[in-house]
C-alpha cells in the first residue's frame, strides 16, 4: 500500500507542476508558492488526526497538489534572486538545504512522535511551515525576491526565467 501511495503522490506533480510553474511566472513566485503552502499547511496539520491509510492518501492526494504548485515556485524565486553567474550554486544551495531540513525532520520526528503523539507533532510542523512561509512573504515584501522578471532572458535550467541585473 505505501508503494501505491507514494506514486499516487507522485501524479499530481506530474499534472499539476508545469502549471504551477507558469502561475509563478505570471503572478510572482513568492505569491503562488504562498498559494500553494495554504493548501499543505491545513493538510499537514490534519495528517495528525488521521490513522486510516487510505484517509491518509486521500489527504496525500490533495497536499500533492499544493506542493506542485509551491515547489517550482520556490525554485523560481530561487531562480530570480541568483544573479546568472550564481545560478546553479544557488539552485545547489537550496536543494542542499531542503535535504538538511528533511533529514533534521526525520530525525527529530520520531522521538517527538512517541513522546506527545501525532496530533501535536503534525500541528507543530504546519505552524512551522506556516511561520516560514509568512518569513518568505516578508522578505518578498521587503524586495528580496522581485515579484516579476525584470528581463526577457531564459534558461535551460527548468524552463526558469533567468533574470539579469540592471547595468
Amino acid at each position: 500500500f505505501v508503494g501505491l501511495g507514494l506514486t499516487l503522490y507522485g501524479i499530481p506533480f506530474v499534472l499539476w507542476a508545469p502549471r504551477g510553474g507558469r502561475l509563478a511566472d505570471r503572478f510572482g513566485p513568492v505569491r503562488t508558492a504562498t498559494l500553494g503552502m495554504l493548501v499543505v499547511v491545513p493538510t499537514t496539520a490534519l495528517y495528525g488526526l488521521l490513522a486510516a491509510p487510505v484517509a491518509i492518501t486521500a489527504l496525500a492526494l490533495v497536499e500533492a497538489f499544493g506542493n506542485a504548485t509551491a515547489v517550482p515556485s520556490a525554485q523560481t524565486a530561487m531562480a530570480r534572486s541568483c544573479p546568472p553567474e550564481r545560478l546553479a550554486a544557488g539552485q545547489g544551495l537550496s536543494g542542499s538545504i531542503s535535504l538538511l531540513c528533511a533529514a533534521v525532520a526525520a530525525s527529530v520526528a520520531a522521538p517527538v512522535y512517541e513522546a506527545v503523539g501525532p496530533e501535536p507533532l503534525f500541528l507543530g510542523a504546519a505552524v512551522l511551515m506556516a511561520s516560514l512561509v509568512l518569513g518568505a512573504r516578508r522578505l518578498d515584501v521587503r524586495g528580496g525576491v522581485p515579484a516579476v522578471p525584470r528581463g526577457p532572458a531564459t534558461g535551460p535550467h527548468l524552463g526558469v526565467a533567468v533574470v539579469p541585473e540592471p547595468s
